[in-house]
Formats: C-alpha cells, structure tokens, sequence
C-alpha cells in the first residue's frame, strides 16, 4: 500500500493531479499562463498555444481589445451590443 501511495504521488507531481494541481509538465511551459495569454491576445498576437490557461486568456484578451475597438474607434453602440461586449456605459 506504501509503494502505490508514492507512486500515485510521483505520477499526480508529474501530471498535475491532487495534491500538485500545478503540474511539473504543465507547470514549466511558457506558454502556459493566463496572464501571458491575455496579453497577447489583447495585443493581436496570434495564439502560440492552445493549452487551457493561455487560450482562455489569449480569448479574453482578444474579446476586450475587440469590444474597445468599436466602442472608442467605431464608436458603433449597435455593434457593441451585437458583439456582445455588455453595457457601454459601464465598460
């Protein structure tokens, strides 16, 4: 029982299961990062990964910059509403 509860905790350090929710693997890549993401996507950089943390956040990030584009360049209420950008005076 001893030996499959250090296995389990070598395999979860690698993977990223309980108790190392991080992740060895997961956890080191670059590309890996909300925050990262977010920037690039509110930047205009294409996605370079599609991994759940920096793809999420490189969408976020594309959403806003696009929701920002057509309230202050376009200027296009109707359009921010369509986009589903949510209410212009409070955004």
């Amino acid at each position: 029982m001893f030996k499959l509860i250090i296995a389990y905790l070598v395999i979860s350090f690698f993977m990223g299961l309980w108790p190392f929710e991080k992740g060895f693997i997961s956890g080191t890549s670059s590309n890996g990062s909300y925050d990262k993401g977010y920037h690039d996507g509110y930047n205009g950089v294409s996605p370079s990964s599609y991994k759940n943390n920096y793809y999420d956040g490189w969408l976020e990030g594309d959403f806003d910059a696009e929701c920002e584009y057509i309230k202050y360049s376009l200027q296009d209420r109707e359009e921010f509403k369509n986009y589903g950008c949510g209410n212009w005076n409070n955004y």
